[in-house]
């Protein structure tokens, strides 16, 4: 965690100094209680249907990993897109 918090030491990220924030992103880092696993939704779009598209659910769990009650400020996903074309991925 702590190598994360050495962005935060730049003082000319495109021309802003981020050093002052550096000490709130490493306490920010070290508060983080919620992870999830790697969820993985596979689509053959050679032989998926318009309808297989019309709903796609992916699992998602997540687990406080404090003790004590606590209080969840938000929560972020994201997603990656794999194209395995027939001459090169991508």
């Amino acid at each position: 965690m702590c190598s994360k918090g050495h962005f935060w030491c730049q003082n000319q990220f495109f021309g802003v100094d981020l050093s002052p924030l550096y000490s709130q992103a490493v306490d920010s880092y070290f508060s983080q209680v919620l992870v999830s696993t790697c969820a993985t939704k596979v689509l053959d779009f050679g032989t998926v249907t318009e309808a297989m598209l019309q709903d796609i659910l992916i699992p998602l769990e997540l687990q406080v990993t404090c003790p004590a009650p606590c209080t969840v400020h938000g929560v972020a996903a994201w997603f990656d897109v794999f194209f395995n074309g027939s001459e090169a991925p991508l």
